[in-house]
C-alpha cells in the first residue's frame, strides 16, 4: 500500500516522471528534492516485493519437492 501511495504522491514517482522530467535519481546522495527521494524509496520497496515474490514462489516449489518425494 505505501508503494502504491509513493507512487501517486504528489512528490511522489508520478510528479518526478511528468513534471520534472525524469531528473536522474544518482546525481547526488542528497535529499534535496522530495520527487527524487520519493521515488527512490517506491524503487527500493519494489525492489524488496520483487526478491519477496521470487522467495516466495521457491519457497513453494521447495516445500512440494519435500513433501511428495
Amino acid at each position: 500500500m505505501y508503494a502504491i501511495y509513493l507512487f501517486f504522491d504528489k512528490n511522489g514517482v508520478l510528479s518526478w516522471a511528468k513534471d520534472h522530467a525524469s531528473e536522474s535519481l544518482v546525481n547526488t546522495m542528497k535529499a534535496e528534492k522530495p520527487w527524487i527521494e520519493e521515488s527512490r524509496e517506491f524503487l527500493g520497496l519494489l525492489i524488496i516485493v520483487v526478491v519477496v515474490v521470487i522467495n516466495y514462489i521457491i519457497g513453494r516449489k521447495q516445500l512440494r519437492v519435500v513433501h511428495n518425494p
